[in-house]
């Protein structure tokens, strides 16, 4: 059993390695999988009779670790879609600002359509 839980640590560690890369390489389509699989080998070591607390403390370091990049991912996923919409949205109105200080907003006016006739 011991050597079952010691190998089930191995394959969690190697996984945060493969995790912390797919996340500083940008491969985000990747995550899905290895969540999935982190979470059976997290599932499986809580279900092994933990002995000695100090063999995952490297593992939990890697976990903090990945935890931090994960959410400065999701930080510029964020950024990136806020910056979209304010693009969009720049499509449509024009604010602008008078003397006072005052907001005005100018709406764009609708591209007219082009109908084809064959």
């Amino acid at each position: 059993m011991h050597n079952d839980h010691d190998a089930l640590i191995r394959q969690l560690d190697a996984l945060l390695d493969v995790e912390r890369e797919a996340l500083l390489s940008g491969k985000l389509e990747e995550l899905q999988n290895i969540v999935t699989e982190k979470e059976d080998l997290i599932h499986r070591l809580g279900e092994a009779d933990v002995d000695q607390i100090g063999q995952l403390s490297p593992v939990n370091d890697k976990v903090v670790r990945n935890q931090a990049l994960l959410e400065q991912a999701l930080k510029g996923i964020r950024s990136v879609a806020k910056k979209l919409g304010e693009i969009r949205q720049a499509r449509k109105t024009f604010d602008t600002y008078d003397q006072r200080g005052h907001k005005n907003r100018i709406e764009a006016e609708t591209a007219p359509s082009v109908e084809k006739r064959a």
